[in-house]
């Protein structure tokens, strides 16, 4: 019921309600999640505020919202990462943590479309968090969707700045090999 109306939802002309329900799901299913005790209902509330966010920004006019999902998307990582270093609450932290990645990644592929120079932003950032958390696990495997995201965002703002040359992209793609 809540996927059929949250679907419904998004498609609404006016945003002024999309929003105001998307926020009351996420604080629904945040204090469900509390009172359950179970981490992953926690997943539900990490995706509906980015609906709502995403449904504030165009009741307000701003059309950079992919700035305020990677925000969120930091903000959630860095929560997951401070419960996960105090060890206080199991399985909260990975389901904010995985949130923050998952948001990120779904910024940059939006980041692709929006356009404009100051899209990259948002994608090396995403990248700084995949390579933070790797470096926090001591794996290696974390590097890879760092350096795809990191070699994403160099290949924008190269095409944002219409350079044609083959060497600036190999240029990159080596320094990130590398």
């Amino acid at each position: 019921l809540v996927l059929f109306t949250a679907f419904s939802l998004v498609g609404e002309l006016r945003p002024e309600m999309p929003t105001i329900y998307f926020f009351l799901y996420a604080v629904f299913f945040a204090f469900y999640a509390y009172l359950q005790s179970e981490p992953r209902f926690g997943y539900a509330a990490t995706a509906f505020l980015p609906l709502a966010v995403i449904k504030l920004s165009e009741a307000l006019n701003f059309e950079k919202w992919i700035f305020l999902l990677i925000v969120l998307a930091v903000l959630y990582y860095a929560a997951g990462y401070l419960l996960r270093r105090n060890r206080t609450a199991a399985g909260w932290d990975e389901m904010l943590l995985y949130s923050g990645l998952g948001l990120g990644v779904l910024t940059s592929v939006s980041a692709a479309f929006e356009g404009g120079l100051d899209a990259s932003i948002p994608v090396a950032i995403a990248a700084t968090l995949f390579a933070a958390e790797g470096f926090a696990r001591r794996n290696v495997w974390w590097a890879l969707p760092a350096n795809l995201l990191y070699l994403s965002s160099y290949f924008m703002i190269l095409l944002q700045l219409n350079v044609e040359e083959p060497q600036f992209y190999s240029i990159g793609a080596a320094l990130l090999g590398m």
